[in-house]
């Protein structure tokens, strides 16, 4: 027999009362008068040195009620051995997430990482088998399920340590929501796929900062296996004082000099630390003999300055001081190379007569501190294909084409040029038609009543958000005089970004191959319209070069793990070598056109056959944010938060579940009730009994 609730037991020590209570011997009360004793001294009752039990029936069935009514709250129930089967010791299946974001580089975290994942090993059971991952903006297998099904235990934990110690916290920013719904999706198509872990239990060990800068976005469309839970073993800096130096440069502004940029200095909401230093240093140290600037920020507050100013182009990078966490305390920013490149101009006109679309770009166009620009009259399209000395970041054409021109122009964009066409008044459908390969395109003039106007723009494109803002997106005070109107057939690579209050289209872009082709139905000289005398003039074409260049001219700062657009570099590169900050080199093909390898903070240098120059990779802002992120926010994407059970407390659990359907199923603790009532029934009869007996004893007696 077997009890569901062995702990009533303990209510047996209450067959004691019983015993106690007839063990007591009370003395008679009252007095009887008796007149032939009132002469006699009375005497005391002799004491004896214990009481004996006068009725031990009695006291039995009262200790059998109690014995009764114990077992029954027992709840005992008979157990077959045959009825209990174990399912087999599947145990668990963990991943254990490691992260190596650049946030753990903080003093005292990794090693509270190592000592956790030593923990967890010496947790597991022979059963449970083990995968460990580590993850940043990318998440990679470092031990999977395979090593982990080795038959010693010893030995598996020994080869998950050695991975675990050979691996170091590195630069990238923390993508915690791919993380997780990655490893859940291994998780779920292992147990579903290998037999080996079929039934098994699904658990996944995150181990982290859980900084709030961590991404979460890769949860929102992901649903959470229900039968995958998350267990977060919290590791923490031993210094909680914070602040992070990072860049604020405002890429609308034209003239992008040192004096134009902006530094944020951030200090975490938990910082015991006000004061900060910021001061320019090289690959050395510090530059000596400058002064450091003195930043006073309040804990959880930021605090914006202009960039102190820079006076040699070997000072490349800033540093913060007064911070006790150093990781995020350099700002790498690149030395000053002024790039040198042409915009062609293919179309008729000059430079000198104020009725041509020419004259206005020279006045556009102009030289600044980090660009030297120059617009150049091109007679032959052809010569734009050929190699030369200054890139050709731009094509501006106009007017009839020709079909050699129409040719060498698309092969132009195809590499990865672009081009701005204007389609003017005497412009020739069959060349638009071949520029645009549209052979239903429809070319005509417009009939405007006195003028037109934009009505319907796109600005959720970049050429256009700079003037999304309510206070710059007003185009009604420029007024079109004459534009064309152009018909063509819808494609996935062609987007219209505005038409005119005639619904005509005003201006379209078109991707071909690695370049872009932009088409204005009317041109900004007076002729035209009032575009090229307005304010909007200037940031559109600035825009348009912008593009063109891939990012803003003269900043070029990245974040670690951001692709980097060589054509920024040269528009047709030959080939680049990219040198990063340890001086490992890098080749890069006629064919690769993005740089992928960006791990490291720091000043790269690119080499082309025509040009060289800078750019600088720092550390992620969000990076920086490294108040402990709250775990709610996890369960609001449906993540179970939790353990699962290991093999031994499953199967005990299992045990009990069964012991609990045996006994309700027997139901033994009523047949014990119902004894023990019959049993109450006999006590009193047999004490009433008991009671007359004595009674008429005392009488006969008297």
């Amino acid at each position: 027999m077997s009890l569901l609730t062995p702990l009533y037991i303990a209510g047996l020590l209450g067959i004691s009362l019983p015993i106690l209570f007839h063990l007591i011997r009370r003395s008679p009360s009252g007095q009887v008068p008796f007149s032939s004793l009132m002469f006699l001294s009375p005497s005391p009752p002799r004491l004896t040195r214990r009481s004996r039990i006068d009725h031990w029936l009695l006291l039995l069935l009262r200790a059998l009620v109690l014995l009764l009514l114990v077992l029954a709250f027992a709840r005992p129930f008979l157990r077959k051995n045959s009825e209990f089967i174990a399912n087999g010791l599947q145990g668990r299946r963990i991943a254990v997430l490691l992260d190596t974001s650049a946030s753990m580089q903080r003093p005292g975290t990794w090693e509270q990482v190592v000592k956790e994942v030593d923990l967890l090993l010496e947790e597991l059971a022979p059963e449970d088998r083990t995968a460990i991952y580590r993850f940043d903006q990318r998440v990679t297998e470092v031990a999977g399920f395979d090593h982990s099904l080795r038959t010693n235990q010893q030995q598996r934990h020994g080869l998950l340590k050695n991975q675990v110690q050979q691996l170091s916290p590195g630069w990238s920013h923390t993508e915690l929501g791919l993380a997780l719904s990655t490893v859940a999706t291994e998780l779920v198509a292992l147990a579903d796929q290998d037999e080996v872990h079929v039934g098994a239990s699904l658990q996944v060990i995150l181990i982290s900062d859980l900084q709030q800068g961590a991404a979460l976005q890769h949860l929102e469309a992901f649903e959470w296996p229900e039968n995958v839970k998350l267990q977060i073993r919290t590791v923490s800096a031993p210094e909680k004082t914070n602040a992070s130096l990072h860049l604020v440069a405002d890429r609308s502004q034209t003239d992008q000099s040192d004096e134009n940029w902006r530094l944020r200095i951030d200090n975490a909401a938990g910082s015991t630390s006000e004061n900060y230093q910021v001061q320019w240093a090289t690959s050395e140290g510090p530059v000596p003999g400058i002064s450091p600037s003195s930043v006073y920020v309040l804990p959880g507050k930021s605090h914006v300055m202009r960039l102190p100013e820079r006076k040699a182009a070997s000072w490349d990078r800033l540093v913060l001081t007064g911070d006790q966490q150093p990781f995020d305390n350099t700002l790498f920013i690149s030395p000053r190379v002024q790039e040198t490149f042409d915009i062609g101009f293919v179309g008729p006109g000059s430079n000198k007569n104020p009725e041509d679309l020419l004259y206005y770009l020279d006045s556009v166009f102009s030289d600044d501190p980090l660009r030297n620009i120059k617009v150049v009259q091109v007679k032959n399209p052809s010569e734009i294909n050929q190699p030369q000395n200054i890139p050709v970041k731009l094509v501006i054409a106009s007017g009839n084409l020709d079909a050699p021109a129409v040719t060498s122009l698309r092969s132009y964009v195809s590499k990865g040029g672009h081009l701005l066409y204007v389609i003017q008044e005497k412009t020739s459908t069959e060349s638009l038609r071949t520029l645009l390969d549209d052979q239903d395109l429809q070319l005509q003039e417009a009939d405007v009543t006195n003028y037109a106007m934009l009505s319907d723009i796109d600005f959720s494109h970049p050429l256009f958000t700079p003037f999304a803002s309510p206070q710059f997106r007003d185009f009604k005070t420029i007024h079109f005089w004459h534009h064309r109107q152009l018909k063509l057939n819808t494609m996935d690579n062609r987007r219209v970004l505005a038409r005119f209050d005639d619904h005509n289209i005003a201006m379209i872009e078109e991707s071909l191959g690695r370049g872009k082709i932009w088409i204005m139905t009317s041109g900004w000289q007076p002729d035209d319209s009032q575009l090229a005398r307005s304010k909007k003039f200037l940031p559109l074409m600035v825009g348009i070069l912008e593009r063109s260049m891939g990012v803003l001219a003269g900043v070029p700062q990245y974040s670690i793990g951001e692709e980097v657009n060589c054509l920024t570099f040269d528009q047709q590169p030959d080939s680049i070598t990219i040198h990063n900050p340890q001086q490992d080199k890098f080749q890069l093909e006629k064919n690769e056109t993005h740089f992928k390898q960006t791990t490291l903070p720091g000043i790269y240098r690119w080499e082309t056959p025509k040009s060289r120059g800078f750019f600088a990779v720092n550390l992620k802002p969000t990076e920086s944010q490294t108040a402990t992120l709250d775990p709610s926010r996890l369960e609001q994407h449906g993540i179970q938060i939790g353990s699962q059970l290991s093999s031994e407390e499953e199967q005990e659990q299992e045990r009990q579940m069964r012991d609990r359907e045996l006994e309700s199923r027997q139901k033994l603790w009523q047949w014990l009730i119902a004894l023990a009532v019959g049993v109450i029934l006999g006590e009193t009869w047999l004490s009433g009994k008991l009671a007359r007996t004595h009674t008429s004893d005392a009488k006969e007696t008297s």
